[in-house]
């Protein structure tokens, strides 16, 4: 009897061996089920459910202690190493107790059987069970044992939606699978059985420690453990953890996902520490950025080595309350004056240095057929300003006139290579002269790539969410980035406009942006290490209380700087080679002469330094000679103020050919009663002092005018030919309609 039972099961298993060669599906055993996101340290951050609505974790070989694999064995198959995927021997053992029982008591399945039911549903009845033994064969024929009971132990289904070892571990017993106990791997080894009736969260605790001590007393017989060992574990208490599956960081996983649609196991660039900081920062500003109107905010933080994103949060709070799902750092906003830094780091690249004057000072610009007229954050024009002082004080009237110079499809190309404006959507006619003070929308999370470009000195690189170098591309020469920077860090060039705001122990570079209305506040800053971008205001488009950049955003800001900081300071932005420095005149940016009293060092890239005297300054009397064009500034000014130190060169007699300011040629005004009782102001532009001009409509003289060469005109219906004319009866004519 014995010998034709033994011939039965050695025909049995060769047949299904012989089968088993002939099956064409491939085994998919590292699948994890659903996705998971980690920090850049391994810690979880979320896990995404598959569409059944399991998860995983995926552990290495080396991740798994022999007492986690003997607990299983002992568990589930005792001679998982001296049967071929099928065991015989059990089939028969668990027919005979079914029999006698009446009813099915056990089952015979291996561990490679249960591996298969992992991977392939089982068809119903004997059919079903037959092919599960063909599969468990070919497992056998492909695999060592070894990988086998790896692939098993990362997809045992664990209750509670989990798959696999690691995981469970993790949220059961909140420890790594080195550090579990053996207690601890004989419960984990007790659910696969019944991971619905024995879920260590449900109400069979009971059940489960019975289960657990059983699995404890096998691996005592089977010489896992010794008597004595086995005494103690089953002395443990059950202790279970009742965490919820990992939440952190929810926009940035998001951003991840997104990013890279088809892994499974995705380690990311975030440091859960520093993000926890900066989620508390943006908290702890809940109640003063209430009292301004604000009720939302978010913030970012980069490591400028190579763009990866080391914190993310793109609202205040992720939830319902005042739109928190949405994700401010994707959101196309108005930027403000925060592109202002790049469009002075292309006026550097073009040959303007950071100490030449410009033109801060009311006055009109054509634009698609309308009339621009920008004005200054506190509604004062500044008159002559250097570069530096323009860009540290967020000049507005400065910084168009520089773009009006420089052009605006080179400014447009340059944020083109920042990928600030996207070449398919944007064109420079649609933001004009405008898109020096942020009339173009952009993203958060692109505006500190840009400025994360500056920090690394021109090399600009896409947002990293993996660990990597990414693709660099020069944008910007290493000099101009080390200008603008310098510029962005001295407090005594930003005193006119943000004096005491945002003071840190240590050198910081950093600029702001308000967007029409105070709807948007923002700031970035930077180290050599670090860049922190940070925005506030409202989802739902509401304007804020007034609240500028330094005083919304800014707090936020520096509070993650100092978090960053806490224990250390910041490097030094090494100067590259080709960077000069002079002593100038403060005021004109030229070398001093004997009567300039306030003197100031500035940077050049060589070749851009200043080889002429100050004109400003050729008396000992304290007075400011300007060039004629800032004429209408300085009269301005000394209508307010008397005793102004500002006065223009003497007057000459010839000049240059002066020119009309406004109105424009082709221009159409309508005459209504404001126009009839207060007339039109015609300016004038002149590079020169001239003694005098004349205006004249249609050959009639209107007026002579000395500096500054303005003059009101009481327009009639009808077209006009306005001139302007110097003592050398050279100037210029334009034509205007009144309707």
């Amino acid at each position: 009897m014995k010998k034709w039972l033994f011939l039965t099961m050695l025909l049995t298993v060769t047949g299904l061996a012989l089968l088993a060669l002939c099956s064409p599906d491939e085994f998919r055993a590292s699948r994890a089920a659903g996705r998971v996101v980690l920090d850049r340290q391994g810690r979880v951050l979320r896990h995404v459910p598959d569409e059944q609505g399991l998860r995983s974790l995926k552990a290495g070989e080396e991740e798994i202690p022999d007492r986690l694999r003997f607990a299983f064995l002992s568990a589930e198959d005792q001679r998982f190493y001296h049967h071929p995927g099928v065991d015989p021997l059990a089939i028969v053992r668990a027919a005979l107790g079914n029999l006698r029982k009446m009813k099915v008591h056990s089952g015979a399945s291996t561990i490679t059987q249960q591996l298969v039911r992992q991977e392939w549903a089982r068809k119903p009845g004997l059919a079903g069970k037959i092919e599960e033994g063909f599969r468990a064969l070919q497992l056998e024929l492909r695999m060592s044992k070894r990988e086998i009971l790896h692939h098993y132990l990362n997809l045992a289904p664990m209750g509670n939606q989990m798959k696999g070892v690691k995981l469970s571990a993790q949220m059961y017993f909140g420890k790594e699978l080195q550090d579990l106990s053996h207690a601890e791997c004989a419960t984990l080894a007790s659910l696969p059985k019944a991971p619905g009736r024995l879920n260590p969260r449900g109400s069979h605790t009971v059940e489960l420690l019975e289960r657990r001590n059983w699995v404890l007393s096998r691996m005592q017989e089977d010489g896992f453990l010794s008597e004595k060992e086995c005494r103690s574990e089953k002395s443990r208490p059950l202790e279970i953890r009742r965490d919820p599956f990992p939440f952190h960081a929810p926009h940035f996983v998001n951003q991840v996902l997104e990013d890279d649609p088809d892994a499974t196991c995705l380690q990311s660039t975030l440091d859960l520490d520093i993000q926890r900081n900066l989620e508390r920062t943006l908290l702890a500003h809940r109640e003063r950025l209430a009292k301004r109107e604000a009720r939302q905010c978010a913030a970012l933080v980069l490591d400028n080595r190579n763009s990866t994103l080391l914190a993310l949060a793109g609202s205040r709070e992720y939830g319902d309350i005042d739109l928190g799902f949405n994700d401010a750092t994707l959101a196309y906003r108005s930027p403000g004056s925060t592109l202002k830094p790049f469009l002075y780091a292309l006026a550097l690249e073009k040959g303007i240095s950071a100490a030449q004057v410009l033109d801060d000072t009311s006055r009109s610009y054509r634009a698609d057929r309308t009339e621009y007229q920008p004005g200054n954050a506190d509604r004062k024009s500044k008159g002559a300003v250097r570069m530096r002082d323009a860009l540290a004080n967020s000049f507005n009237l400065s910084a168009v006139s520089l773009l009006q110079d420089i052009g605006v499809k080179e400014f447009l190309a340059l944020l083109e290579d920042l990928q600030l404006a996207a070449p398919e959507r944007d064109n420079s006619e649609h933001y004009g002269l405008g898109l020096a003070i942020g009339n173009m929308e952009v993203r958060l999370l692109d505006l500190a790539a840009a400025y994360a470009t500056l920090a690394r000195g021109g090399e600009f690189r896409e947002i990293q969410y993996k660990a990597g170098e990414g693709r660099a591309l020069r944008v910007l020469s290493e000099g101009a980035c080390y200008l603008i920077t310098d510029i962005l860090s001295d407090p005594a060039a930003r005193a006119l406009g943000f004096d005491g705001l945002l003071e840190l122990p240590f050198s910081l570079a950093w600029k702001t942006g308000s967007s029409n209305g105070f709807r948007d506040s923002w700031i970035v800053g930077y180290t050599p290490e670090y860049t922190v971008a940070a925005w506030v205001g409202n989802f739902d488009g509401k304007m804020t209380a007034g609240l500028y950049g330094a005083e919304g955003a800014g707090p936020i800001m520096a509070d993650i700087f100092r978090s960053l900081y806490s224990g250390s300071t910041p490097g030094l932005f090494k100067r590259p080679n080709g960077i000069t420095e002079l002593t100038l005149c403060t005021h004109s940016g030229k070398l001093p002469g004997e009567h300039c009293e306030r003197r100031s060092r500035e940077l050049f890239l060589v070749g851009q330094e200043p080889d002429d005297v100050c004109q400003f300054h050729r008396e000992s009397a304290g007075q400011h000679r300007l060039p004629a064009r800032f004429a209408s500034w300085v009269e301005e000014r000394s209508r307010r103020m008397p005793l102004s130190p500002y006065s223009l060169k003497e007057a000459s007699g010839a000049g240059s050919l002066p020119s009309i300011a406004y109105p424009f040629d082709g221009d159409h005004f309508i005459l209504d009663e404001n126009l009839a009782r207060k007339g039109l102001r015609l300016r004038a532009e002149l590079e020169e002092p001239l003694a005098s001009v004349a205006w004249y409509d249609n050959g009639r003289l209107i007026a002579e005018c000395s500096s500054p060469w303005n003059c009101s005109w009481l327009p009639t219906r009808g077209r006009h030919r306005i001139a302007l004319v110097g003592p050398n009866h050279r100037g210029e004519e334009i034509t205007v309609f009144v309707e």
